[in-house]
């Protein structure tokens, strides 16, 4: 320092997170051709609007925790959620609704 003395720091420790987001359908259900899909688990790091959905059907949403979705018809569709958090790490998971 500006005196002479000399001052140590100990060395930070750093720990990165790169485990990517871990999402969990935790329930699609639905009456009608109406599906709400729940999202849990999404993880700390997954901003808002940063889950995309691909429902089956041709069409896409976007949300966190839960989005509803209107089929045109009945039968059974793929859906995929997919999640990207701040650091990019992404992780995509699926699931068959069956709409009567």
């Amino acid at each position: 320092d500006a005196f002479g003395d000399s001052t140590l720091t100990p060395p930070a420790r750093l720990r990165v997170d790169s485990r990517p987001p871990v999402v969990k359908i935790a329930r699609a259900s639905g009456s009608g051709q109406t599906v709400t899909i729940r999202i849990s688990d999404a993880g700390p790091g997954v901003a808002s609007g940063a889950v995309s959905i691909s429902f089956g059907d041709g069409t896409r949403g976007h949300g966190r925790t839960r989005v509803r979705h209107r089929y045109a018809h009945p039968g059974s569709y793929r859906v995929i959620v997919r999640a990207r958090d701040k650091l990019g790490l992404a992780t995509t998971v699926s699931r068959t609704v069956t709409v009567r």
